[in-house]
């Protein structure tokens, strides 16, 4: 009878325990719902369901700019991001910044404008000041159309252009978060990166971009830099792909060139004009340590840089998400899921309307 009793209040036990072990479970998921939902959505573990999906334009001058526009179906939101996509032939289409749209809307109902940018592929672009300008007057023109609290994204180069972009924006529409993924923030640091030695890992694309914009090459040289740009694929760039259409000649210039420092001071977060206009405004910057294109500490940099501006920022270092990544292993997301919960907690207060 002692034994069966012992059993029994065993039994009991992990039954309870169980129980509370899922019921803590669903409180803790309930607790952080929005971002447990973006972040397993992202990693290719849940799928976003709940999103509705249109392309939309706005007119500039005598141009349309076509933007796809992504909103929740059951739930209103006056919170809006707006992504900038980088120089992938999809652009405002790529499926890792649809996924990204797709996934900001499922786990927390706000709305989430992709414009498309056309200085990005313009050949007879001077620089990266017309990126800079055209996505000011973009983001200034959605948030003017369509009222509301903003939020905007930007990665990698795209992410420098965002911030310098908002020099000319008017306070009243400044956004009021920032998500910064995979900054960079010394244009001479960065350049001495690239120079070095031991730098031969960095992907192709980030030497196709900069190529693009450099005096050296001629118009039919450029023309060939922007086809291998356009053709390019998600993930790491295809070397032996880029080699057939630069040519042998073209594709070794592009390997080894020097690039001019002027060409990355342009875009230097840190000597910005537009920093002194994010007064109210708090930046969420991610970047992977193990980042093929900007290295990790120019995001590490770039929030201490910040931060003795007295901005308020929240940095979050990962092993996840690299540029050129496309899977996420459960390991990988085991082992930094509470810091990524953390992090996206801090990025989605008060914009979730999904209950």
């Amino acid at each position: 009878m002692n034994i069966k009793k012992l059993l029994r209040g065993i039994v009991l036990f992990v039954l309870i325990a169980f129980a509370v072990l899922i019921v803590v479970s669903i409180s803790y998921y309930h607790s952080h719902k929005a971002a447990l939902t973006f972040i397993l959505d992202q990693a290719g573990y849940f799928k976003a369901t709940d999103y509705i999906q249109q392309e939309i334009s706005v007119n500039i001058d005598d141009t349309t700019i076509p933007v796809m526009f992504y909103h929740h179906p059951k739930v209103k939101s006056d919170v809006y991001y707006v992504l900038i996509h980088g120089f992938a032939p999809q652009a405002h289409k790529h499926e890792k910044i649809h996924l990204m749209a797709a996934s900001l809307c499922d786990a927390t109902g706000v709305n989430v404008f992709i414009p498309y940018i056309p200085s990005y592929f313009k050949k007879d672009r001077k620089n990266f000041q017309e990126i800079n300008k055209e996505i000011g007057v973009i983001y200034t023109t959605l948030a003017q159309k369509y009222p509301g609290k903003y939020r905007a994204f930007g990665a990698c180069l795209g992410a420098t252009f965002l911030v310098s972009s908002f020099r000319d924006v008017p306070a009243d529409i400044m956004p009021e978060k920032l998500f910064l993924f995979g900054p960079y923030n010394d244009g001479k640091e960065l350049n001495s990166f690239f120079k070095d030695e031991n730098s031969s890992d960095i992907d192709f694309i980030v030497k196709l971009v900069i190529s693009s914009n450099m005096d050296i090459y001629s118009e039919k040289e450029k023309s060939l830099i922007q086809k291998a740009m356009m053709s390019s694929k998600p993930g790491r760039t295809d070397e032996s792909k880029m080699k057939q259409i630069l040519g042998a000649g073209l594709f070794k210039n592009i390997s080894i060139v020097q690039f001019n420092p002027k060409d990355f001071q342009i875009l230097d977060i840190k000597q910005s004009t537009a920093l002194a206009k994010f007064s109210k405004t708090k930046f969420h910057i991610m970047h992977s340590r193990n980042d093929s294109i900007i290295p990790f500490s120019e995001g590490r940099a770039l929030s201490d840089s910040l931060k003795e501006k007295g901005a308020d920022v929240n940095f979050l270092g990962t092993e996840l998400f690299e540029h050129s990544q496309n899977k996420t292993t459960v390991s990988g997301l085991y082992n930094e899921l509470k810091y990524m919960i953390y992090f996206f907690d801090e990025l989605f207060a008060g914009d979730v309307s999904i209950k």
